[in-house]
């Protein structure tokens, strides 16, 4: 009966306080568009990979939007070139460079099942065949795509959450509501055209224009033409140093997913408001070679001095008070660069010139951390790159140079199998603590001040046994922030994964960190203060039958400063169901966990509605719950998700009590 009594008080409340919230925004969008489902399983699967251990809650659109292309337009593994396989992200460059060297001395594959041949488990297999393909596709032209447009996607979504009155500041000027707007007609990795539009809690809706927006015109793989936009996009070249897609991924169990990969050049239409550029961009394949060139101009948040010059700048995107609405846009970045690049069969190389230029001269504060931080209002970058596969060796490199802080960065890493069960990977990387570039997102902690050795690698016993490992050590030679000397830092860690059957996995993970942690005290200056962290993980997840799907995760971490121990600990269940004959989804996850420290919170990934991607950290003590439903009602399909922590410290960057609301429609 305490039981029963403890979770009427809990849960009750979460399911029936938002209904006062939900009625308003049926009534006002109707039966207008319709829900989408939670996030399909294969991609989940790879978002959790991608932000396991990251900090920065960012906007994973891009991501998710990469991997549903390749649902609705697979890879078309019989015919695509080996820079086109080596951009798939469900796979290493060693096994695109395999299954290239395959279909030269063999011919096209028949069969899935070919593919073990080239290094790919079948576990592997069986996940990648909804991604990939054997048909062949006809070569594009602007009459056929012309044609085919009449068979594209039109997406319509309405998003928003009521944030609470403790998440916000006093005196913001708007509503509590966050509303976001999307549309986009696509083609699938072929055509597209979209804008979004949003507004943060505690912003006003409309000031000239919604709060933020963003429209892209997209165009890609048509003759000569390899892609062009115009609106909002981003750009990746090379391995990211100067230039990267959005959020870079980190290290995680993924232990060999160092490379950056991915298309050069790809339409922007996520949240984020400052991660884009903005202008026009084109490439052009000729023979072996492919010409790019950009120009971008966006206006952004920033803090002006008396004198003119820039003195720091707001990438958070919110405009809620007096104070934030005083820094919005009233700075600007314009960027132009040109960039050069020759394809062949083990691979590719290139260089380019990105050149950036303020409205302002950049002006940081006086102080030992803002030393080498970018200064005046010009700064340009030179920088090449490479990836060629020699035999079963993967190589990759890139080397920038900022030439008005005479700084460089370089960064050189290989794959490679070693034998029929041990794939390695090594990355060297070396960023000088001046070298600085507002779209980095190279592998590593920081992007500048570092240097650093990384090397992973993952033993396969049998079918359903795999042990990866990783370790990085690094050193950042310049004082960071409450840093006051270099510091030396080491990470570690080790997963065994257990797979029984298709339809249950198991794995135990231990990661041993030891990293220097800014001082809370900045005077009187001293050492490092270092923090060692130990984490233990078990996780198990299994399709218990046709409907019902569970997972279940134990967690403890262990984090050592100054001889002084705290203990942090985390515990979910997670039950899902699929219900067919109503066309419903449902999950629910109940959360116990405890962090005393802020420095040794706890992450982990839940499943959330289309658009609401990110890692959520557990701070504090107490229990979370959350619920999911989508459900098909009157020909529409209606999503709901709520949540409910009983600490005010649980869920980072969350409300205590969440309510998410999206409707979407598709035609």
């Amino acid at each position: 009966m305490a039981l029963q009594a403890r979770l009427f008080t809990h849960i009750f409340p979460l399911v029936v306080r938002p209904l006062k919230y939900l009625m308003p925004i049926v009534l006002c969008a109707g039966g207008l568009v319709k829900l989408q489902a939670q996030v399909p399983e294969l991609i989940r699967d790879q978002l959790e990979k991608y932000l396991e251990y990251n900090e920065t809650q960012g906007d994973y659109t891009q991501l998710y939007d990469q991997l549903s292309g390749y649902l609705e337009r697979p890879v078309a593994i019989n015919q695509a070139t080996v820079e086109e396989l080596q951009a798939f992200p469900l796979w290493s460059p060693v096994q695109a460079s395999n299954l290239v060297a395959h279909r030269e001395k063999y011919g096209h594959l028949n069969h899935l099942a070919e593919l073990q041949v080239c290094g790919f488990s079948p576990e592997q297999i069986r996940a990648l065949a909804p991604f990939v393909t054997l048909e062949w596709s006809a070569a594009q032209n602007w009459n056929l795509l012309l044609k085919d447009l009449k068979k594209g996607r039109n997406d319509f979504a309405l998003i928003t959450r009521l944030a609470q009155k403790n998440q916000l500041p006093a005196d913001i000027t708007g509503d509590r509501w966050s509303v976001g707007l999307r549309y986009r007609y696509s083609l699938a990795q072929r055509f597209s055209v979209g804008f979004s539009a949003e507004k943060d809690p505690g912003e006003v809706w409309w000031r000239k224009g919604p709060d933020h927006r963003t429209f892209h015109l997209y165009i890609q793989q048509v003759g000569k033409l390899q892609a062009a936009v115009i609106g909002d996009y981003q750009l990746q070249m090379g391995q990211g140093l100067v230039l990267g897609s959005g959020i870079g991924m980190g290290k995680s169990a993924g232990v060999l997913m160092v490379k950056r990969a991915g298309p050069n050049l790809k339409a922007y239409r996520g949240m984020n408001e400052f991660l884009f550029l903005r202008g026009a961009a084109a490439q052009w394949k000729t023979g072996k070679w492919l010409i790019s060139a950009a120009a971008s101009s966006k206006r952004m948040d920033g803090r002006v001095s008396d004198s003119g010059t820039i003195t720091s700048s707001d990438l958070d995107g919110l405009h809620r008070t007096p104070v934030e609405i005083a820094t919005r846009w009233n700075l600007s970045r314009q960027m132009a660069g040109a960039w050069l690049q020759k394809n062949g069969k083990r691979g590719h190389a290139g260089s380019g010139i990105t050149h950036f230029q303020y409205s302002a001269p950049l002006s940081p504060p006086d102080g030992l951390y803002y030393h080498y931080h970018p200064k005046g209002n010009v700064t340009t970058f030179i920088h090449a790159w490479q990836a060629h596969t020699f035999g079963r060796v993967h190589v990759f490199s890139e080397w920038a140079w900022l030439q008005q802080q005479n700084a460089h960065a370089a960064i050189a890493g290989m794959l490679t199998p070693l034998g029929s069960r041990i794939e390695f990977c090594l990355v060297y990387r070396d960023y000088h603590p001046a070298f600085n570039s507002p779209f980095s997102t190279a592998f590593g902690n920081s992007g500048r001040n570092e240097k650093g050795l990384y090397s992973g690698w993952v033993f396969h016993f049998n079918r359903k046994w795999q042990l990866s490992q990783y370790t990085d050590i690094w050193q950042a030679p310049w004082p960071g922030f409450r840093l006051y000397s270099s510091t030396k830092n080491s990470e570690m860690l080790w997963q065994l994964d257990f797979i029984p059957d298709k339809k249950s996995h198991m794995y135990l993970r231990f990661r041993d960190m030891n990293k220097a942690i800014p001082d809370p005290e900045s005077m009187p200056l001293k050492g490092p203060v270092y923090q060692r962290t130990q984490n233990l993980r078990l996780h198990f997840s299994t399709q218990l039958n046709s409907v019902f799907q569970m997972d279940v995760r134990g967690e403890q971490s262990v984090a050592v400063i100054d001889h002084k121990s705290n203990i942090s600990s985390l515990f979910y269940t997670e039950i899902s169901a699929r219900i067919r004959k109503l066309k419903s989804r449902m999950s629910a996850r109940y959360t116990l966990f405890r962090a005393t420290t802020f420095t040794n919170r706890l992450y982990a990934y839940e499943n959330q509605l289309m658009y609401d991607y990110g890692n959520i950290q557990y701070y504090g003590s107490g229990y979370s719950v959350y619920l999911m439903l989508n459900t098909r009602i009157f020909k529409q399909q209606l999503g709901l998700r709520m949540s409910y922590s009983s600490s005010d410290k649980a869920n980072s960057g969350i409300p205590r009590q969440s309510v998410f609301i999206q409707w979407m429609k598709q035609w």
